[in-house]
């Protein structure tokens, strides 16, 4: 047998560390044990919670129902909302708990999502645009909260809360809140915010908080040393992630880590967990309050609003005819003229208001309303009570304190614990009387989110802070839930005044779809797309310029607004009469007074330059596919200028085709210009091509084109419109085409209908149309506003920032805003917008890091 040897020295402080570990260990656990015999949780379920003192059980379940932001309502929808939920109320006999909890933002996944990008990207540029991302994340989560909205109901009998609890659900669901079942994680992160713990499936002791308790020293023979041992067991929670926990003691340990580390009650407020709590009690609301009272204060990250709803025994009609009844008999009673004015209105208001409950037939409900403040301190505390009593007060609440009775107000409108602990007669003055409709007009669910599972970071909800995270792309990898939403493309305009931020939204967008690798197209007359391609290894193009040539002879890929298959898109026969006809446009765009004779020759002189090329018909009649060509096999200006003089030559000779002959020769006093002073335009092959495989972005810089004519402006950018939008027709990959401060164009030529067609087909080309403008009056020109107003009907997302009156008047034809959106428009700062993503309308900050301002080269 092994002797066993004496401990060293550093071996004695190791076991006189593990000594007090153990003391500490035992001191928490009998501290903790007070808060959970405080406490009335014994069990949280996959959709409930259990509850128990002593012999009595009682059962909690609930819904998570979707918010709304019913300020961007018009009257009648706010009308609508509210009626809806009030015939909900009515019906519902039970009492209800309702929550407003802020927890952490979720991005786990989208970091995760980050992360594995990261792994498989070779990029080092890409790799540096995803930390940005990461980190952007993490400062989001940092700085806001979601808020989430619980309805909970309690029952003794499970029968009876499986019976209520469907009529909650399916009640709520008809008025329009599509609820959700409460699952374990939100009942653990609703009890984590009610005792200000961490939630648990975050919770910081990952090895259990009594797990000390199972350490041993003990002498391994073998290496001769005295080693640590824990004899714990893994214990899985909510997220199903291994905690270690004493094996005895499973739901003691359950328990302790959902009650607060301490409970100290005091007269005016009490200690849970690190924070100081008083509670304020809503005696009576407003006399005319308005619609969303509620909203500055579940929204508020130092108020917990707690509150419960429950039929009342008595009607609200019968105690407004008493309170009617009295201030009538004061109204005759006094002789003040100011007191009878007052009582007056208040009568004709009070009369109004009693008629309308009679009206409705709504039932009466016992409202209880707590608000609870929390404070790092007791001096923080005091300030702020008094801070929102004074300010409370000011605009009609009636408030009481609840002194020595601040555990019995947490107890009665919580649902997670039995008793109050006060007197009955107590309890029975806790709350106030509502109708239906006067509940339903507190209307607190207001909190807007977008989590598109492959979202970029946009901004935040622009009240509450809720996250946007947005996928253009959403039409493609969520098709059903999608066309639900009416986001059925990835068309977007972007519509805002200078200087409200409509350049750095347009960064953020193109920064997202570079670090996507998404082919690019991106047009900006103001060249301020050249730092930002440069940066990003694309191609610059400054249009306008020596060197810079796209030849109308290029064969382009023939769209439609069907389903085409290869061999209809690369029909050679179709694309040769496209080319025609831009050529036709070309030439009307530089000499306007061009007659129709004239342009009816050049078909013939373009046939002819394909077949000089070798683009002809072979002895069936037919030609072959165009797929596969290149740029340098087509013909150019040069070649069908060779083709005129040859076919000129030919009817020189003949007196039969002088008619023929005029017309050609007027074409070729046309040519001149084009093939001489304007042949850096024109004549040649294109050199505008993707250079970097990896990066495809083709960026247009049209500055250049101020200083020309309008004649040769139009004809360039509408060579330039067609090159761009055929970059845009592969179907197996994503791409984007981009036209910044659109408004300096869209007037000029044939560039209204040519976006609007290209918005129209978009989508059945996997590509996606973003379109920026300072100028809606622009687009809504009685000229073009036909195809303004396409554009705007086939943009899916529309995010408009600032807007003066004059701008809100011109947008107003293009897209349906309310009165109320209106307002926001003309009021809004930098980086605010209403952000339009199908049915959906949600006002957002648009949120842009110091590193993405850099990245994207806005100052």
């Amino acid at each position: 047998m092994n002797k066993i040897r004496k401990l060293t020295s550093l071996e004695k402080k190791q076991k006189d560390r593990l000594k007090k570990a153990k003391k500490d260990t035992k001191t928490l656990r009998k501290k903790v044990n007070t808060t959970m015999d405080w406490m009335n949780i014994r069990e949280v379920g996959e959709d409930y919670v259990l509850l128990k003192d002593g012999n009595k059980e009682a059962w909690i379940r609930g819904i998570k129902v979707n918010p709304h932001d019913i300020f961007l309502d018009d009257y009648e929808e706010q009308v609508r909302h509210v009626d809806g939920l009030r015939i909900c109320l009515n019906k519902l006999r039970f009492k209800m708990y309702y929550s407003f909890v802020l927890t952490k933002v979720d991005v786990q996944s989208y970091i995760d999502q980050i992360i594995e990008g990261q792994r498989m990207e070779d990029d080092r540029i890409i790799q540096t645009l995803m930390d940005g991302d990461i980190d952007k994340l993490d400062s989001f989560c940092d700085a806001y909260k979601e808020l989430n909205f619980f309805i909970m109901i309690r029952s003794s009998d499970p029968k009876e809360l499986d019976k209520n609890y469907w009529e909650l659900f399916n009640e709520f669901s008809v008025a329009g809140f599509q609820p959700k079942k409460l699952n374990e994680f939100d009942f653990y992160n609703y009890i984590a915010y009610v005792f200000e713990n961490t939630p648990v499936p975050d919770y910081y002791y990952s090895r259990g908080i009594f797990s000390y308790e199972n350490v041993e020293m003990e002498y391994n023979a073998n290496d001769d040393q005295y080693e640590l041992v824990d004899n714990t067991k893994p214990l899985l929670d909510a997220r199903d992630a291994p905690i270690e926990n004493l094996i005895p003691e499973i739901s003691t340990i359950r328990q302790s880590r959902m009650a607060p580390f301490c409970f100290s009650l005091k007269p005016d407020h009490y200690m849970i967990g690190e924070k100081y709590v008083s509670n304020i009690l809503i005696k009576r609301l407003p006399q005319g309050y308005s619609l969303g009272i509620l909203c500055d204060y579940v929204n508020n990250p130092n108020i917990k609003l707690f509150m419960t709803t429950d039929t009342a025994d008595e009607s609200i009609a019968k105690g407004l005819k008493m309170e009617y009844q009295e201030k009538e008999r004061k109204y005759y009673q006094t002789r003040d003229p100011q007191v009878r004015q007052h009582l007056q209105n208040d009568l004709a208001s009070l009369n109004e208001y009693i008629q309308e409950i009679l009206r409705d037939t709504d039932r009466t409900h016992n409202v209880i309303m707590v608000l609870s403040v929390y404070a790092d301190d007791l001096q923080s505390l005091r300030g702020m009570v008094k801070d929102i009593k004074l300010r409370m007060r000011s605009i009609g609440f009636m408030l009481a304190d609840a002194r020595y009775l601040e555990e019995a107000v947490l107890r009665i409108s919580c649902p997670l614990f039995f008793k109050a602990k006060s007197p009955f007669i107590v309890e029975q003055n806790f709350g106030f009387l509502l109708p239906s409709r006067g509940v339903a007009g507190l209307w607190p669910y207001v909190f807007e989110t977008l989590k598109d599972p492959k979202g970029m970071l946009l901004g935040c909800e622009l009240q509450n802070k809720g996250i946007i995270m947005f996928d253009p792309f959403f039409y493609n990898t969520h098709k059903s839930e999608a066309r639900l939403t009416q986001r059925i493309n990835g068309n977007m305009i972007v519509v805002g005044k200078s200087g409200s931020g409509k350049s750095t939204t347009m960064g953020l967008l193109i920064r997202d779809l570079i670090k996507r690798k998404v082919r690019i197209v991106w047009i900006d007359p103001e060249n301020k797309n050249r730092n930002l391609t440069k940066k990003y290894g694309g191609t610059y193009v400054a249009w306008g310029q020596k060197g810079n040539i796209i030849n109308i002879f290029d064969l382009k890929k023939i769209t439609s607004e069907e389903e085409d298959g290869d061999e209809k898109m690369y029909d050679t026969e179709i694309a040769i009469y496209n080319v025609i006809e831009d050529i036709n446009q070309v030439l009307q765009f530089l000499y306007p007074n061009i007659s129709e004779d004239t342009l009816t020759f050049t078909g013939d002189i373009t046939f002819r330059a394909y077949a000089k090329v070798g683009i002809t018909r072979d002895e069936n009649g037919q030609f072959a596919s165009f797929k596969g060509l290149r740029y340098e096999d087509m013909p150019t200006f040069e070649t069908f200028n060779e083709c005129l003089e040859e076919r000129i030559k030919e009817l020189k000779e003949d007196t039969a085709a002088r008619v023929e002959l005029d017309r050609l020769m007027d074409l070729r006093m046309k040519m001149q210009r084009i093939m001489v002073e304007w042949s850096v335009y024109f004549v040649g092959h294109t050199t505008v091509t993707f250079t970097n495989p990896e990066r495809q972005i083709i960026a247009f810089g049209t500055k250049a084109l101020f200083n020309a004519s309008s004649n040769l402006s139009a004809a360039l950018n509408h060579i330039m419109f067609k090159f761009s939008w055929d970059q845009c027709l592969d179907n197996n990959d994503q791409s984007a085409f981009i036209i910044d401060e659109a408004h300096t164009m869209i007037l000029q030529g044939s560039t209204a209908p040519l976006i609007a067609q290209f918005y129209r087909r978009a989508r059945k080309y996997n590509c996606m149309m973003i379109v920026g403008t300072q100028e809606p009056r622009d687009f809504a020109d009685d000229s073009i506003i036909t195809h303004g107003k396409a554009i705007f009907n086939n943009s899916t997302y529309k995010i408009v920032m600032y807007l003066d009156k004059d701008a809100c008047n011109d947008v107003l034809k293009l897209c349906n805003f309310n009165s109320n959106e209106i307002t926001y428009l003309q009021n809004f700062q930098l980086g605010q917008a209403i952000f339009i993503c199908g049915n959906r309308r949600i006002p957002i900050q648009i949120i842009a890091t110091e590193q993405e301002l850099r990245e994207i080269g806005v100052e």
